[in-house]
């Protein structure tokens, strides 16, 4: 069995997007048990042609699976919330579900800079500090 590796990931929604975000975290509690989630947030579109607002939040958790098996089970759970890849093409996101750190390994460099992610970012080690349940 693996060693437990932290997994920081980005959720954001641009179409249906509070259905979407419950069916995402319903999903996410059950493959990856121990996951805290930030509050949700609105941000506006970033080069997508729809004025559509994205709903966004992190979450967090640690965990055995490898990055390969965390990877399908995200995929998965983004075909769960309807996104199809003719939908992205058209700039309609059901669900993106992109990792942020797994371990020590940090991906999408990019959304690091956003001002939206140092926002959950904060909020989340509030979180974390003093959980509520």
């Amino acid at each position: 069995m693996e060693e437990k590796r932290r997994l920081l990931i980005a959720l954001g929604s641009n179409f249906n997007q509070q259905s979407n975000m419950n069916k995402a975290e319903g999903l996410l509690r059950h493959f990856l048990g121990g996951i805290v989630f930030t509050p949700t947030v609105w941000t506006d579109p970033i080069d997508n042609p729809l004025p559509d607002k994205y709903l966004n939040r992190l979450a967090t958790t640690m965990t055995h699976q490898s990055l390969a098996a965390v990877e399908r089970i995200l995929k998965e759970i983004e075909r769960e919330c309807g996104r199809m890849e003719v939908d992205s093409k058209q700039g309609v996101v059901s669900m993106d579900i992109d990792i942020l750190l797994y371990g020590d390994t940090r991906y999408h460099e990019c959304d690091w800079q956003r001002p939206y992610i140092h926002t959950l970012l904060a909020l989340l080690k509030e979180e974390q500090a003093h959980p509520h349940d």
